[in-house]
Parts: structure tokens; C-alpha cells; sequence
């Protein structure tokens, strides 16, 4: 029987891990991760555990190497924050952007039917809508509350059946959150 030196400094890479540690990774970063047979028994795909994980690892590592790169900004910055730095913040101004917030909420309200959502995620992003709405309606509306309303509803149109509609709905969302 071979000894496996386990004291060297050599780095562990996911095909060192074993079938629990890659199975814990893909619950916390929501990989799908079992193979289904025909008689209903299942087992961990590793094959796709540790692709994915690699493809979130470039993922990363691209857009840390992006942030020193120069900002390239094409059109009406008007109403924009632009920011370039570490640890640096931006306040969306969600009540100066309140027509296209109320576009973005009414597009997603004609849709809700047709994104083949289970009955608790609708009633989920139906709430997120009106907390939004609520929010714009007050004198002194919660930034964080209006941005954490649609990061939530950004992720519950990410897993709608109806990916194709859903999936123009997260772009206008990630407009709202990304380039105000």
C-alpha cells in the first residue's frame, strides 16, 4: 500500500477532494451535482462538480484582473455613477431613475404567468415588486432595501422555467443595478 505524504506543501486541486467535500462545494454555490440512473439510484458527478468550479474560478480570477483596467465609457453618462478603485461605494439614486424602476417592475408583472415559476417564487417576486414600489413611494426611500429587492428577484428569474423571458428580465435588472 502507497503512503500519501501529506505534510508537503503541494496545493490540493478538486480532483484531490473527495465525493462529500465536492458534494458540500456544489450545495453552497448551487452546482447540480447528481446523476440520476434509470433505477433511481444516484451518485455524485464529479465531472461536473469540478468543471463548474473551475469555470467560477476563471470566472473570478478574470474579474479581479479587470479591475485595474481603464473604464471605457461610450454615450450619456448622465445620472451615472462611475467609480475605479478598491473599496470604493456608489449610492443608486433610485428615485432620479423612478420611470425606467417602474418599467423594469411592470415588465416583470406582465410576465409573472408565463416564467413558470412554482407558486412560492411568484408570490415571492410578487412581494419584491410591491416592497420596491413601496419603497419609491416613500419621502425618504431605503436604497439598500430597493437593491436587495431586485438582487432577490434577479435570482428568482434566474431559476424560471421560462428562461428566455426571465433571462431578458435579469438584463433589465442588472441595468438598474450595474450602469445607475
Amino acid at each position: 500500500m502507497e503512503h500519501k505524504d501529506t505534510s508537503s506543501n503541494k496545493q490540493r486541486t478538486y480532483w484531490d477532494m473527495n465525493d462529500d467535500e465536492l458534494e458540500t462545494l456544489a450545495i453552497g454555490l448551487k452546482i447540480p451535482y447528481v446523476n440520476l440512473s434509470p433505477d433511481g439510484s444516484w451518485s455524485i458527478n464529479r465531472s461536473v462538480i469540478i468543471d463548474e468550479l473551475v469555470k467560477r474560478d476563471r470566472y473570478l480570477r478574470d474579474m479581479n484582473s479587470q479591475s485595474s483596467r481603464a473604464i471605457t465609457v461610450h454615450g450619456n453618462v448622465y445620472n451615472s455613477n462611475l467609480q475605479q478603485g478598491d473599496g470604493s461605494t456608489a449610492t443608486i439614486n433610485y428615485k432620479a431613475m423612478e420611470g425606467d424602476v417602474l418599467r423594469v417592475l411592470a415588465d416583470i408583472e406582465r410576465s409573472i404567468k408565463e416564467l413558470g415559476l412554482m407558486p412560492p417564487a411568484e408570490e415571492e417576486l410578487s412581494a419584491e415588486i410591491q416592497t420596491v414600489k413601496a419603497q419609491l413611494s416613500s419621502p425618504k426611500p431605503k436604497t439598500h432595501v430597493i437593491t436587495e429587492s431586485f438582487v432577490s428577484m434577479r435570482h428568482i428569474l434566474e431559476h424560471a422555467a421560462g428562461a428566455a423571458l426571465a433571462h431578458g428580465l435579469v438584463a433589465q435588472i442588472a441595468h438598474l443595478l450595474v450602469h445607475h
